[in-house]
């Protein structure tokens, strides 16, 4: 007993009941990662193995495929996907429990055999959408225990006027494609089962062509039997109660029947109700029978009104990529936003192979410069050597003085023109999409370029990272601190720099030059019109200021004599202001006269030349 209480206090309670809870010992069973704080501080503790979740605890770290960047990704080239590779590249769609499969039929098909145009614009005129009638129920037999069902999805390409701009809004925002949604409803792919009366006795992929354009005529009016091509694109498989199950998804050629666009109707299904009614009706009142009382009564009547089976609506790219269906979702919109997973893998595949063959060839090029810089520095250096030989011989001052009558020859003054080829960025502006947002940053990283290149399966990662280095200028990653760029400005590789010489003014036709002769002369003559003209103004004023300075002084000289010389005390108080101004023009003229001046002009003008 002594001992087990001192036992007890040393260690304490919780230590000992914390040893009993736990799967393992105390000390040496489970040691602190590195990093967290322990009991003692420092941070934050990590959380223990048994208080993670059940995702978090299954959650493998694969550092290899983290810095090959094709971590998630897998190749394109897959037509067989059964459901652990369908759950692996789809994680955010909650797959149906009777799932079983998938087929992708555009995986083995190239982009010639494929021929979608992506820039071919279909008009939905939704706004102005009709209604059409709901069509009566079709009794359909599976086939041999299965049930086929059939759905179109109409593609609208981008317009020619975003096609023309810089791109600054990515492709996937521009695709758009015509769904049926219910009223207050999910929105779900055009399409419905298969029936051997109506379509075909098989289900071939021509009856469930016929099964397509029936559904699309009876959802919204569409006719699509005017399409010729009809692309096989994807196909699901279940695996249900009742039965095995088949969806097929189509992708017709509208964009070559119907350039006016589409103009799809609403279905509208007519219901009638039975509903009470307060009617006012007039009675005969039993104690006056000519006076008539009005009473209400509550009648039941019937109304029609129209419900909205299903609508039109349009969707984008975009909007069905970033739809996340990760709880238990109809297996229509799983479908659909699988499609669209996997449209936006072909489209990745095609513009991977455009930006493939740019990188290939980008090598090529600055290989052939590599070369070109070589042969010259050679050629250069035997030419150095050529020179120095002929300098021990004398013959070198003759070839100087050759080579500088030839560099005396003008050369024509250059300059460097920048050429962006936009067809060129297009490939580079598909894997350009900022999360959630789709704008275009005008840069891709590199474990972005690198994962694509792995997914289309040519080449090996030696391969990759020498194409990445001497096309782009990407180095491959290390462990510790990269110094080199990790991102691509891709601008740089569709633009193209030459050497454009200046243009000169060119020289006047000899017609054009006695024209212009003509035109001086003229100009010349005006001028000297004009300056003849001002020396006549100027040669009037100055007679005027003369005669104006004569008729001045004789006025003084007449004042002189008439007034009378002041006396000795009055000191020249008696003098008129005039008198004082004509006095002083006097004697600033005579001023003038003496330092050879002339002496016309008025008061101010004598004074400034005396100053001058």
């Amino acid at each position: 007993l002594h001992f087990l209480s001192v036992y007890f206090f040393s260690v304490g309670p919780d230590m000992y009941r914390g040893q009993q809870r736990r799967p393992y010992p105390a000390y040496g069973g489970y040691q602190q990662p590195r990093g967290g704080g322990g009991w003692k501080g420092g941070g934050h503790q990590q959380p223990k193995p048994y208080q993670q979740t059940a995702a978090a605890q299954h959650q493998a770290r694969h550092p290899f495929l983290d810095q090959l960047g094709i971590s998630g990704k897998y190749p394109f080239a897959t037509v067989e996907r059964r459901l652990a590779q369908v759950a692996q590249r789809h994680p955010r769609r909650h797959l149906g429990a009777d799932f079983t499969g998938m087929q992708c039929f555009y995986a083995d098909k190239s982009k010639e055999e494929l021929a979608i145009p992506l820039n071919v614009h279909v008009a939905f005129n939704l706004k102005t959408a009709s209604t059409c009638p709901v069509p009566e129920p079709v009794t359909c037999t599976p086939y041999e225990q299965t049930k086929y069902y059939a759905k179109v999805m109409i593609l609208s390409g981008a317009k020619e006027e975003e096609d023309k701009s810089k791109g600054k809004t990515h492709l996937s925002k521009k695709l758009n494609f015509l769904l049926a949604r219910k009223e207050h409803g999910t929105v779900t792919p055009i399409g419905g089962e298969w029936c051997a009366e109506k379509d075909g006795a098989k289900p071939t992929d021509e009856a469930l062509q016929k099964t397509a354009i029936r559904v699309a005529k009876d959802t919204l009016g569409i006719d699509l039997s005017v399409c010729t091509q009809w692309l096989k694109f994807v196909q699901f498989s279940y695996n249900r109660l009742e039965g095995h199950s088949c969806t097929v998804f189509f992708l017709p050629n509208v964009w070559d029947h119907f350039p006016e666009g589409l103009e799809p109707c609403t279905q509208v299904r007519e219901e009638s109700k039975e509903i009470m009614e307060e009617v006012e009706e007039e009675e005969e009142d039993p104690e006056d029978p000519e006076k008539k009382k009005k009473v209400k009564k509550k009648v039941k009547t019937t109304k029609s009104f129209k419900v909205v089976e299903w609508r039109p609506y349009e969707m984008s790219l975009h909007n069905m990529l970033e739809y996340d269906c990760n709880r238990p979702t109809a297996d229509d919109v799983v479908e659909l936003c699988i499609f669209a997973d996997c449209f936006h893998e072909m489209l990745s595949r095609d513009f991977g192979s455009r930006v493939l063959e740019i990188l290939l060839e980008k090598k090529a090029e600055m290989a052939q410069q590599e070369a070109d810089k070589k042969r010259k520095r050679e050629e250069e250096e035997e030419a150095e050597a050529a020179k120095k030989a002929k300098t021990e011989n004398g013959e070198a001052k003759k070839e100087e003085k050759e080579e500088e009558k030839k560099e005396e020859v003008k050369k024509p003054k250059m300059k460097l023109q920048h050429n962006v080829n936009q067809e060129l960025l297009v490939p580079f502006q598909y894997f350009d999409k900022q999360a959630h947002s789709g704008i275009i940053s005008g840069n891709l990283r590199r474990d972005v370029l690198e994962g694509m290149l792995y997914q289309l399966g040519k080449l090996t990662k030696t391969e990759v990272d020498d194409l990445l280095l001497k096309a782009a200028g990407l180095r491959p990653k290390t462990g510790g601190y990269n110094a080199a760029p990790s991102v691509l400005y891709y601008i740089k590789l569709a633009t193209t720099t030459t050497e454009v010489p200046v243009p000169e003014e060119p020289e006047p036709e000899p017609e054009k030059k006695e024209e212009a002769k003509e035109e001086t002369k003229e100009e010349e003559a005006k001028e000297e019109t004009k300056e003849e003209a001002k020396e006549e103004a100027k040669e009037e004023e100055a007679a005027k200021e003369e005669e104006e300075a004569k008729e001045e002084e004789e006025d003084g000289m007449e004042e002189d004599a008439a007034t009378p010389a002041p006396a000795e005390g009055d000191g020249g108080d008696g003098m008129t202001e005039e008198s004082l101004n004509k006095l002083l023009l006097k004697d600033l003229r005579a001023k003038c006269v003496e330092k050879g001046l002339s002496d016309k002009g008025k008061k101010a003008e004598l004074i400034q030349r005396l100053l001058a």
